[in-house]
């Protein structure tokens, strides 16, 4: 292949240097420790300056191809740091037009990165495109006493790990600073996993959220100002604010309402603290029944949550079901074309049928309940 270079020099120290390469078939290790990196193709400007106050690191349409297919879309990049002078504390910033994840963690056994940073990378493996990202800093860049970020994201997905949740395909904006951001998101088919709060990854043919935060005294309030969802199941809006609290699992303030629900798949829904050993039952009890008026109520300290002690919080699901169908219990007969209230209230869970019928015999007034799903 070709490389061309400008070099600067002074008292015979290199300053700066801008080197344009096109090169086929290229075999480099970037550091000693690492393992070598095999390139087929290898595009673009590099750029590198650096100076008493710090160094600066560009690329412009940058690509990189290996012989195993991973692909480096041509990336122009920018990264400037200033380290600590006097009285001015140590700065950056951070811009690039698009970047891929999936390249860049399959290239990541060879990149020299830290080693917390290769673990996290391991275990939330990231994938998506960020788009036209801007990131400045005061401070150490692991922790920032002050800064400030934009971008843009599709497809965005990460594993789940922890206590982190995990998504995918996932699209939106988002900006922010040490003080707060905000959050929009508006995706097709996106996927959220929560295996702490819900049994199976929940999707979504449509979700979009308006969401901003705000950071004081260490603590954190989201505000939820709208997040509208839909799928085969269930469509709906909430609203709402969440705070964190050292050590708990914070207080929360949240209305729901569902336009439309499909009570065959209530247990999906249903948080795993609530109704564990109900949740069989709730597998199979509903067979049929539509609701196009659900509301959710939740409030108070998630530590007590789902809040058996209503003097604590609020947990209060309400549907009004039509044309639906209850298998009560093996061996009892099937109510049928149930027209009534379902009502899930703290660890109880009530079935008010205004009407219905049972073995071709219509009734009223049937109530059914189970005082307590908690385990």
């Amino acid at each position: 292949g070709g490389v061309r270079t400008w070099l600067d020099f002074s008292a015979s120290r290199l300053t700066n240097a801008i080197v344009d390469l096109r090169l086929a078939n290229v075999r480099t290790r970037i550091e000693k420790s690492l393992p070598e990196l095999d390139v087929t193709e290898l595009s673009g400007r590099f750029g590198w300056k650096q100076s008493a106050a710090g160094i600066e690191v560009t690329t412009n349409a940058l690509k990189l191809v290996t012989p195993s297919g991973v692909s480096v879309a041509p990336v122009d990049f920018a990264l400037k740091y200033s380290a600590a002078s006097g009285t001015r504390e140590a700065h950056g910033e951070l811009r690039f037009n698009a970047v891929d994840f999936a390249p860049l963690v399959a290239l990541s056994d060879h990149l020299p990165l830290p080693e917390d940073a290769r673990v996290q990378l391991a275990a939330f493996s990231p994938r998506g495109l960020l788009q036209a990202v801007e990131v400045r800093w005061t401070g150490d860049w692991r922790e920032p006493k002050t800064y400030s970020a934009r971008g843009r994201f599709a497809n965005l997905a990460i594993n789940s790990a922890g206590r982190i949740p995990g998504f995918q395909g996932v699209s939106g904006t988002v900006e922010g600073n040490e003080r707060g951001g905000t959050l929009q998101l508006n995706t097709n088919g996106a996927v959220v996993d929560m295996p702490l709060v819900f049994r199976a990854p929940l999707q979504f043919d449509i979700l979009t959220a308006a969401i901003d935060w705000r950071r004081e005294r260490n603590e954190t309030e989201i505000r939820m100002n709208s997040i509208t969802f839909s799928n085969s199941h269930v469509a709906g809006t909430v609203v709402g604010n969440y705070r964190t609290e050292a050590d708990k699992r914070g207080i929360i303030d949240l209305t729901g309402n569902l336009t439309r629900a499909d009570a065959r798949y209530v247990s999906r829904y249903i948080p795993l603290v609530v109704a564990e050993q109900a949740r069989d039952w709730l597998d199979t009890a509903f067979l049929s029944g539509q609701s196009a008026d659900v509301s959710l109520r939740l409030k108070g300290n998630l530590d007590e949550f789902p809040f058996a002690d209503e003097t604590k919080g609020v947990f209060l699901v309400t549907a009004s079901v039509t044309d639906g169908t209850l298998h009560y219990a093996d061996g009892w007969p099937q109510i049928e074309n149930i027209s009534g209230d379902f009502t899930f209230r703290g660890a109880r869970m009530e079935v008010n049928a205004r009407q219905g019928t049972i073995l071709g015999t219509r009734i009223s007034g049937v109530r059914a309940e189970i005082p307590d799903l908690l385990p």
